[in-house]
């Protein structure tokens, strides 16, 4: 859930520009808070929680995304700005998904 109000307060952040503080700094908060139990999910994929950590993973890849600002898009980050994301760290995290989906997709398809 709280990858899905991280996302949801970026997209605020992005709608209300002139509000945009605050709602930065609630989607950090839920992103934090929801990392420190998705971590702990990961040391160990099983058929229980495969759907959990599938969502997650699907939802962080999301929220990295809108969290980027560049050509103004909420979800297209412009890469050739100065404010642009590192190429890699994209990629890396698309990645540690692609890691996480390959575990979870014996059970959640």
């Amino acid at each position: 859930m709280h990858c899905v109000l991280a996302t949801a307060a970026r997209h605020l952040a992005y709608l209300r520009p002139a509000q945009r503080d605050p709602y930065v700094a609630a989607s950090d908060k839920h992103h934090h808070l929801g990392l420190t139990g998705y971590r702990e999910a990961l040391t160990e994929i099983t058929q229980e929680n495969c759907h959990a950590c599938a969502a997650y993973t699907l939802m962080l890849n999301v929220y990295a995304w809108t969290s980027f600002h560049g050509s103004g898009s909420f979800f297209l980050p412009d890469l050739d700005s100065d404010s642009s994301p590192n190429k890699v760290e994209l990629i890396t995290i698309l990645r540690g998904g692609n890691a996480v989906m390959s575990v979870a997709r014996p059970w959640v398809v």
